[in-house]
């Protein structure tokens, strides 16, 4: 109820300001016409003070941030991403959020978490990859990015999305691609029963800063540099795992192409993993900028896949590979992306 009232007072401000101060003026005079003492002034007090709290009330809202809980799942059902949905939103304590946007931008808490079919993990055509991250993308941008801002133009200082992705690893390297610095995003990871915040990326540029503390981070070939005059193709391995290393091998092409590999062999801790990103963009960029075509291999957490996706847009033409039978395996080419970009 109160957020229908509020989006009433803010859609129709001006009527309601002139009604309640012309009703207060008119009820005023009403009250000095029968001779009634001190009542005349009280209700022009009462109007003047319902203005200026419908004012306070627009200066506020200009000032606070639109927080937008947003879940990509794999899953058989809606039903069940409905369940993690649901979990996400009562472990991050965003009901009010799902509320507020139910009401004031007519977006309900089912267009709030996007299913990716299972299925697509399982196979290397590279059609059905494309069609069904065209589709995720869709859903983000057309049915929730477009219907946020619709809704609430210039009210709000901006949108931030509370983002769980969790999704095949080129997915989700590639929904960080696509929507790149253009929005502020929150990033969280599940270990568990447990889901907690990993990285704020409200300024996403932060991605670029050095990281505090310093990440010690290995390559793989050790004494390899990039090249002074740019190349035509490399095969990036990025592994932030424990239990696997870089297998350079196992890209088909690996004999055709200059691979190296960045790698940090510890577990994540369960705690802000920005500088984890930030370090992995600085050793990565410099590979990444003197090569013309780039294909990524990813082994870490999708939380920090859609963060490198962010960090990496625009920076060269990538393609995503997938793992699969023992091979790293090409399935999503983000030149779609590149030449129409999302999100602007």
């Amino acid at each position: 109820m109160l957020f229908r009232l509020q989006k009433g007072i803010l859609e129709h401000e001006t009527l309601f300001t002139i009604g309640v101060f012309g009703l207060a003026q008119m009820a005023a005079d009403l009250m000095v016409d029968f001779n009634v003492p001190y009542l005349p002034a009280a209700i022009r007090f009462v109007g003047v003070l319902v203005v200026v709290l419908v004012l306070w009330t627009r200066v506020k809202n200009r000032q606070t941030e639109v927080s937008v809980p947003l879940v990509f799942a794999e899953d058989e059902s809606r039903e069940l991403v409905q369940e993690k949905f649901d979990r996400f939103v009562e472990a991050t304590r965003l009901h009010k959020a799902v509320k507020e946007l139910d009401v004031l931008a007519k977006l309900n808490r089912n267009e709030l978490h996007i299913r990716l079919a299972p299925n697509v993990r399982e196979t290397t055509d590279r059609s059905s990859w494309q069609e069904n991250f065209r589709q995720l993308l869709r859903e983000w941008e057309k049915e929730v990015d477009e219907r946020v801002r619709r809704w609430l133009p210039g009210r709000y200082r901006g949108v931030v999305y509370h983002v769980r992705p969790n999704v095949v690893l080129p997915m989700a390297f590639a929904l960080g691609y696509s929507v790149g610095l253009r929005r502020a995003v929150i990033l969280y990871h599940a270990s568990g029963s447990q889901t907690y915040r990993v990285m704020d990326l409200t300024y996403p540029r932060t991605l670029f800063e050095r990281p505090q503390p310093p990440i010690p981070l290995k390559q793989e070939p050790e004494n390899l540099f990039p090249p002074e005059q740019r190349g035509d193709r490399l095969i990036l391995h990025i592994v932030v795992s424990e239990r696997h290393r870089p297998t350079l091998e196992a890209h088909p092409d690996h004999a055709q192409a200059t691979s190296v590999a960045i790698y940090h062999d510890q577990t994540l801790p369960q705690s802000d993993w920005l500088p984890y990103a930030q370090a992995i963009w600085q050793k990565a960029q410099p590979w990444v900028n003197a090569f013309q075509q780039v294909d990524i291999c990813l082994a870490c957490p999708d939380a920090l896949a859609f963060a490198l996706g962010m960090a990496f847009a625009r920076m060269s033409t990538f393609r995503v590979c997938h793992w699969i039978n023992s091979q790293y395996m090409p399935v999503l080419d983000l030149k779609e992306v590149d030449s129409h970009p999302p999100f602007d």
